[in-house]
């Protein structure tokens, strides 16, 4: 699962735009259960942090849209891989595996060069494998957010944190959670997060928004649980400026 700092890369290399929001659609709200109502914002946070760790695995699709740029994807996330695909508007797409920790990306020559932000076109990475290894350049940014531990680091809300109150989204009850923006994401300053955790059942988290004034990235959750086995590719080229590709 792709963190928010990526999905800013992305947008900017592509677009030119400083990276940006997000909106939430909601509409009535519904009373939600005592229990979780009666919490602190922190308590709940909490408590839908041990809920989605101790679910194991998360599906997720995310939206970001930054003036006419934009970028969708899927993926899953489990404790020790991942998998994502990335459709980036007018530049193709990016799928992204993370398997016994090494990252390894492939897709179109404009959507690799912009996500990657390498400085020229190199047509041996256009759809192959790129594997990116411990110590190569860009593997941090690759892997970054990928295990569901790491994402979910990055994806809740830091510093004061205030609830947002009862409603529903995607037909769901929720309780929102919102504050600042982790710094690990490097959104612009004043950038908002809010996550909204299940009302009902187990405090699962439904979505998480980031926002600020121009533009938005929102990802919703789904099948918490439903592992996935993921298979490492069989060719691979090493990733540019790695100790492989000396």
């Amino acid at each position: 699962m792709r963190n928010v700092r990526i999905i800013a890369a992305g947008l900017t290399a592509l677009s030119g735009l400083a990276l940006l929001a997000g909106c939430a659609s909601s509409s009535s709200k519904p009373p939600a259960p005592a229990g979780l109502a009666s919490l602190s914002a922190r308590q709940i946070v909490a408590k839908a942090t041990a809920a989605t760790t101790a679910a194991g695995w998360v599906h997720a699709n995310l939206t970001a849209k930054a003036g006419s740029a934009s970028i969708t994807s899927s993926g899953v996330a489990g404790p020790n891989a991942a998998s994502e695909t990335l459709e980036v508007a007018g530049a193709g797409q990016v799928t992204e595996l993370l398997i016994a920790g090494v990252g390894y990306v492939r897709g179109s020559s404009a959507a690799v060069l912009g996500f990657l932000q390498l400085p020229a076109a190199d047509s041996r990475l256009t759809h192959r494998w790129i594997a990116f290894r411990p110590g190569d350049p860009g593997y941090q940014q690759v892997v970054s957010g990928g295990t569901l531990g790491s994402f979910l680091t990055e994806i809740m809300p830091a510093g004061s944190l205030t609830k947002t109150g009862r409603t529903t989204m995607d037909g769901q009850a929720v309780i929102g959670v919102r504050g600042k923006a982790p710094a690990s994401d490097e959104m612009p300053a004043g950038a908002t997060d809010t996550v909204y955790i299940a009302a009902t059942g187990r405090p699962l988290l439904v979505a998480c928004v980031e926002a600020v004034s121009t533009a938005q990235v929102s990802v919703v959750f789904s099948q918490w649980g439903q592992a996935v086995t993921l298979q490492k590719p069989r060719h691979t080229v090493p990733a540019p400026g790695g100790s492989a590709s000396a």
